[in-house]
């Protein structure tokens, strides 16, 4: 009775509001990732994509069938524990996938795509990947030539099949450790946010010369877009590797500042009259010398096609003398686009 109560107080506490200010975003965002209902033709494909692809690389695996072979070792075992009649074991690990598939088809939640959405199913796909590379490694054993007991003791210290899957298994985990070691994050996209974060705000940039409209000065134009996980990434690159920017005040205060670094996303709304109106107010004081655009997106999306879901614009000033005269910026790296 507890837990069912501390379930609806969940529900209409955190979820509900949760669901209705991002639920639109989600199944846009999401869409390839839910059950074709309106496609019907396109299930078959949908499903062999999803169960061999992202939410079943383990112990590795990807897009494109990259995880055929665990999708093949589950498959095995659940034939077999259906023709064994274990009931049971088949009902604990379908069920789960089951209600995965009924959420995805009301377009509530994403099925497949990346692999942290299924993270309750991990457990299961190992139990049955293993279960399955037993019944593979004892079939293999069956049809091998038997050999006489003196010299399978001297020669085969052990079951061969059983040696070689351990030892690509070790393999596996060790080569993880050591890629993750030498590509210290998951994605490109990743690496792209940390990079331009870096050059944006160097090491050597101690005199503020480069701030955040947002969170530095409190101005945007596209408020939606602090709504995002692009947003979010972000800010908490900044966070670690820029320096202690200016306070926050107004945009329009004459500074020392020589780039202004806005951050929107091209699918949330953008106020383009409000930001044309900044930028004439900012050359009442300083002259708008170049505007630096980056593209933040993933080559590698399932649909390989490049997706923007960010753009950087960098504001380059230059201050003014008394007499009318732009004195040259200072010079600044450039960061990296893609």
């Amino acid at each position: 009775m507890l837990l069912l109560v501390a379930a609806i107080s969940i529900y209409f506490v955190a979820i509900r509001p949760q669901s209705e200010a991002h639920l639109a975003d989600m199944q846009t965002c999401w869409a390839h990732a839910f059950v074709p209902l309106d496609r019907p033709w396109q299930l078959p494909g949908w499903l062999l994509d999803t169960f061999t692809g992202q939410m079943l690389a383990y112990p590795v695996g990807g897009h494109c069938y990259g995880s055929t072979l665990t999708f093949l070792l589950c498959a095995t075992a659940l034939v077999v524990w259906w023709r064994r009649r274990r009931w049971i074991a088949l009902s604990v690990c379908v069920s789960p996938m089951v209600f995965t598939l009924f959420a995805a088809a009301l377009r509530r939640y994403p099925c497949g795509d990346m692999v942290r959405f299924q993270l309750y199913l991990a457990p299961i796909f190992c139990l049955l990947a293993g279960e399955g590379l037993a019944i593979w490694l004892s079939w293999f054993s069956r049809r091998r030539p038997r050999r006489s007991r003196p010299v399978a003791a001297l020669n085969t210290p052990g079951n061969p099949p059983l040696v070689v899957a351990c030892a690509v298994l070790m393999v596996i985990g060790s080569a993880s450790v050591i890629r993750d070691v030498l590509r210290p994050y998951k994605a490109d996209i990743d690496c792209q946010y940390r990079c331009l974060v870096q050059r944006l705000w160097s090491a050597d940039d101690r005199a503020g010369k480069t701030v955040c409209l947002w969170s530095d000065l409190g101005v945007s134009f596209s408020p939606e877009t602090w709504h995002s996980r692009a947003a979010a990434m972000y800010l908490c690159n900044k966070r670690i590797y820029a320096a202690a920017g200016a306070p926050r005040g107004a945009a329009g205060q004459s500074q020392s500042w020589t780039q202004l670094v806005e951050f929107y996303c091209p699918d949330r709304p953008y106020n383009d009259q409000q930001r044309t109106a900044w930028v004439q107010h900012m050359e009442k004081h300083c002259r708008l010398a170049r505007i630096c655009y980056f593209a933040l997106g993933d080559t590698k999306n399932p649909q390989r096609a490049y997706r923007a879901e960010a753009v950087v614009a960098v504001y380059c000033f230059e201050p003014i003398e008394p007499d009318g005269q732009a004195v040259a910026a200072i010079h600044s790296r450039s960061a990296v686009c893609r």
